[in-house]
């Protein structure tokens, strides 16, 4: 599995610049080849978050819909589908 080290910031800045996802950002990183672990950094080079890249594009958007309904659930407790 390759690694892949982001630095938070520049990536978020970078989204918000193009105007696109990070879930469209992490389609555009997919390799047929390989599941890939991309690594947050901060500015100290510290990990923040990391997420396991899969192969294909369909399940970086299942993925996306999972991230969706935590984060939701997070914000609104008692709140399930």
């Amino acid at each position: 599995m390759k690694t892949i080290e982001i630095q938070a910031k520049a990536f978020f800045e970078l989204i918000k610049n193009r105007d696109v996802s990070m879930w469209s950002m992490f389609e555009e990183m997919v390799n047929s080849e390989e599941e890939q672990l991309v690594i947050f950094l901060d500015e100290e080079g510290k990990e923040v978050a990391h997420y396991i890249l899969p192969k294909n594009v369909a399940q970086v958007k299942e993925d996306q819909k999972i991230f969706a309904q935590s984060f939701k659930e997070k914000l609104q407790p008692g709140t399930q589908s």
